[in-house]
């Protein structure tokens, strides 16, 4: 019986330690699996926070709160591939003579990289064809069952979300700026490069460029010249001046992040695409001091292998401190799965079944949010132009639906974990209010079991007093008996005595009489005597008989009374505990 309460107890205990984990997951998720964007994934420490068996209080965030989180627009982040920062560029002269042998292992380390590089884009690539395959045949249905709805502005939207649209539109309309902007300056540098490269006097034309170049490399002198220039004003106003760095790969990133469609073509141009204008202008200034050689071409290609293999080795370091980052939270989560299994190794029949019904509802939970972030992600990417109000109102609904199917799985799990949780404590308050109760019992029957024996004791010692008494009664028995023969045989002489009184004469055998009397009336009196005395041992014998029988009786009675105390508690525990566990799988199966 005791083990039997020991393992529900447990039992309940560990699925109340799952619903909590289960609970503070799916809260630390909800704001890492909003902040995420699809070109690059950021890891960012959350705060690691340990599981107890107590359940944590409930917290309902409200449903505004949600929505304006869910609707937040999201900002562009630096990928470990960009060059938002200024990288230190190497000024150290480049050798005439170049290195066959450490140039082709690096060549061949650098073509590798290249190829993965260029597997990875096309992946992406594909992907992003297909996305755009969707929107379109989404975008053709619209226009099919909406005839002249295109033109027409959106009037039902909320002020949110239109909010959102404009800044995205707006962001959109600077990133084209942008990309035109860079895309003239690099086509004006390559004329430069290859005005430079053909003329005889390239040597003093670089060393006049140098600073100007080095500077426009790291962003400092041309920003003025950006923020005057009226197509690229909101980029001073938006956010942080933007480096001068041509077409590099954190343009092809920034460029997937904005919603328009025709901005997804420039990740198959990242190889093809030239080295940015800085560095060009840079290596033509620095090639140009050792003055004009044969070896020109391959100072370049020398140089701009260098400038290559410092981006993949800093793209090398993002990526390691990523992996670290990721290493470091995979550890925290092994140790923390670690404890919850040191904690539950006996429960392993029941943990099976618990972790069952807990991966349903995580997948449930992930398919949810995936699904949400989908309809976000439509919602935000596609422009203006192309939305019609009955879309964009089927897709406000189906977020909302799933917002208040989220929100009421997490209240219901709540409740059931409160539910759980309350039925532990009443049923560990029954268990020792029971265990109490056999306790006192437990007592009560070593008192009564000690009572016994002193009347067994007690019982032995008049049963050894009524065999005396009765032994005793049977020598007054035989001692009356002979002392009736005695007088009989008196008599018999008194008789003869009178007879031969008569006969001899009367005058002696007076006195003889008289004593012979005298013995007889004594005689009497002892045996009236002996009779009394049997008398009062024959009732001093009852006595101990009808007070033997009341003790066997009260403690017959006391015995059977707590036996059926004990049976009616411990019925009633068990309707109890099998009216609650069964109540308690067909919900957890039903979760």
């Amino acid at each position: 019986m005791s083990s039997m309460e020991g393992r529900l107890v447990a039992i309940v205990f560990f699925f109340a330690v799952l619903l909590a984990s289960l609970v503070t997951s799916s809260t630390l998720q909800a704001p890492s699996e909003q902040g995420t964007t699809f070109p690059t994934i950021h890891h960012s420490p959350a705060p690691s926070s340990k599981r107890t068996g107590i359940p944590a209080p409930r917290e309902l965030p409200s449903a505004v709160a949600r929505e304006k989180a869910v609707l937040r627009p999201r900002k562009a982040q630096p990928s470990p591939t960009s060059s938002g920062a200024p990288t230190p560029t190497k000024h150290s002269r480049p050798s005439l003579k170049p290195k066959n042998e450490a140039e082709v292992g690096d060549k061949a380390g650098l073509a590798s990289q290249v190829k993965e590089l260029l597997a990875e884009a096309k992946t992406k690539d594909s992907e992003i064809t297909k996305l755009r395959n969707e929107l379109k045949k989404h975008q053709g249905k619209e226009l099919a069952n909406v005839p002249g709805s295109a033109g027409t502005p959106v009037d039902g939207l909320p002020t949110e979300v239109e909010s959102i649209i404009q800044a995205l539109q707006e962001k959109n309309k600077t990133f084209q700026r942008e990309l035109l902007h860079l895309g003239e300056e690099n086509r004006l540098l390559k004329e430069k490069l290859n005005q430079q490269e053909d003329s005889p006097l390239s040597d003093t034309s670089g060393s006049l460029a140098t600073p100007t170049t080095q500077e426009s490399s790291f962003g400092s002198p041309t920003q003025p010249s950006l923020c005057s220039n009226p197509t690229s004003g909101s980029l001073c106003v938006n956010g942080p001046p933007l480096r001068n760095s041509g077409s590099s790969s954190s343009d092809v990133t920034k460029a997937s992040l904005s919603p328009d469609a025709s901005d997804f073509e420039h990740i198959t141009d990242v190889p093809s695409r030239p080295p940015s204008s800085g560095s060009n202008v840079f290596k033509t200034s620095r090639c140009s001091t050792s003055g004009s050689s044969p070896n020109n071409a391959s100072n370049l290609s020398v140089a701009s292998l260098t400038e290559r293999i410092q981006r993949m080795e800093e793209n090398h370091h993002c990526t390691a401190e990523e992996l670290q980052a990721t290493l470091q939270e995979l550890s925290d989560q092994q140790q923390v799965v670690q404890e919850l299994t040191a904690e539950n190794e006996k429960l392993a029949d029941e943990k099976a079944m618990l972790e069952r019904s807990f991966c349903q509802h995580r997948e449930r939970a992930e398919q949810l949010s995936q699904e949400n972030e989908k309809l976000t992600a439509l919602l935000q990417d596609r422009p203006k132009t192309d939305e019609s109000k009955a879309k964009v109102h089927e897709l406000e609904l189906r977020c909302a639906e799933l917002q208040e199917k989220a929100q009421f799985e997490r209240e219901k799990m709540l409740n059931i974990q409160q539910q759980l949780t309350s039925s532990l404590r009443s049923l560990e308050r029954e268990h020792q209010e029971a265990q109490v109760a056999v306790k006192n019992l437990g007592e009560e029957a070593k008192r009564l079991g000690g009572h016994l024996e002193t009347e067994r004791l007690n019982n032995g010692a008049l049963a050894r007093t009524l065999e005396d008494c009765k032994v005793h009664l049977e020598g007054l028995k035989i001692e009356s008996e002979s002392l009736r023969s005695q007088l009989d045989s008196e008599k018999r002489k008194s008789a003869a005595m009178d007879a031969m009184e008569q006969a001899a004469g009367r005058s002696d055998a007076h006195e003889v009489l008289r004593g012979i009397r005298a013995e007889r009336d004594q005689l009497e009196r002892s045996c009236t005597e002996l009779r009394q005395e049997l008398l009062k041992a024959h009732s001093e014998v009852k006595t101990l008989q009808g007070q033997l029988a009341k003790v066997r009786q009260f403690l017959f009675h006391r015995l059977i009374v707590l036996t059926v105390r004990k049976f009616f508690l411990i019925s009633s525990l068990l309707c109890q505990f099998r009216s609650i566990v069964p109540c308690l799988a067909f919900r957890c199966l039903g979760e």
